[in-house]
C-alpha cells in the first residue's frame, strides 16, 4: 500500500496502479483494502482511463460498504469529479 502511495505522490501512475492492484489481490480482506481500490481509481483517472476508473470507484462501496467514512466519501469526491 505505502509504495503505491509513494508511486502515486511522484506522478507514477501507471506504477501505482499496478501496485494497487496487486496489493487488493493478495489483501482484499485488509483493513486498507477499501483505500487500496480507491487508490487504483484515482490512479486510473490520472492515466486518463476514466472508465475503468469508474468501475473500479463503483466497486469500492459494493464490495466494501462499510468502509472507514473518509474512504467513502473521497470516492464520492472522485466520481462527481469524473463524472462517473
Amino acid at each position: 500500500f505505502w509504495l503505491g502511495e509513494a508511486q502515486y505522490s511522484q506522478g507514477k501512475y501507471n506504477e501505482a496502479a499496478k501496485t494497487f492492484l496487486d496489493a487488493h489481490k493478495a489483501f482484499s480482506t485488509s483493513p486498507k483494502a477499501p483505500e487500496m481500490l480507491l487508490k487504483l481509481g484515482m490512479s486510473l483517472a490520472a492515466l486518463d482511463n476514466k472508465e475503468t476508473a469508474c468501475a473500479t470507484l463503483k466497486e469500492v462501496t459494493r464490495r466494501y460498504p462499510n468502509a472507514p467514512r473518509p474512504v467513502a466519501s473521497k470516492v464520492g469526491s472522485e466520481q462527481k469529479r469524473l463524472g462517473c
